[in-house]
């Protein structure tokens, strides 16, 4: 015990002692000014990102009469492009609109990217329903995830069935100019000779045709 508490112990009672103890260890251990910082847990960095790359179905188009479509198939890599294999790799379907179902009739599907980094789902058919839609892809591995959206179009003609329309010539309309401008030349000339200069005739151009006529 400090030597001013042995000194006035006659005078103050034991509790009051024990108080002013603890309050004078206190004070010497951390004196006024000091404050303890708490230790700083180590920062940890944040998991790299997962890529997902098309391999297949992406800007498909799927023919409904024939339920024609494309499956899409993904491939999961790491940020030095190598494949990762047992991500678990999810597609998802709108709920309503053009679109499709997956095994069981269900919107969505989970499975897990193979060897290769792989991965597709299974079962999947398109709907009734014309138009562009979306398939939201997403990968997961631990703390690393990716995303992706592909898009597909289901269509009531296959576009592979549409007929190519012919490119326009324009070949025949030079054609039909130089003619027209070989007449003016000849009908100068003629004039000319027959020493009337006020008989020159005037030319009319309309699109796709030429014609030459008198004056009035």
């Amino acid at each position: 015990m400090p030597l001013l508490l042995q000194q006035s112990s006659f005078f103050v009672s034991a509790p009051v002692r024990r108080s002013l103890c603890v309050v004078v260890s206190a004070l010497l251990v951390c004196p006024p000014g000091f404050s303890q910082q708490p230790a700083l847990a180590p920062s940890k960095e944040a998991a790299a990102p997962l890529e997902i790359f098309p391999l297949q179905g992406e800007a498909a188009v799927n023919v409904i009469p024939s339920r024609t479509s494309v499956v899409p198939v993904v491939e999961i890599r790491d940020e030095l492009s190598r494949p990762i294999s047992g991500a678990e790799v999810t597609f998802k379907l709108p709920e309503t609109g053009a679109g499709g179902y997956f095994t069981g009739r269900q919107t969505s599907f989970r499975t897990l990217s193979n060897a290769q980094g792989q991965a597709a789902p299974a079962g999947y058919s398109i709907n009734s329903e014309q138009g562009r839609f979306p398939i939201h892809v997403s990968a997961a591995l631990g703390d690393r995830k990716g995303a992706l959206v592909m898009h597909q179009t289901n269509a009531l003609v296959d576009p592979a069935d549409l007929p190519v329309k012919p490119k326009r010539s324009r070949t025949k309309w030079y054609l039909i100019a130089g003619l027209a401008a070989a007449g003016v030349t000849a009908g100068v000339l003629a004039a000319t000779r027959n020493g009337s200069s006020s008989s020159v005739p005037t030319i009319t151009l309309s699109p796709g045709a030429a014609g030459v006529g008198g004056p009035r």
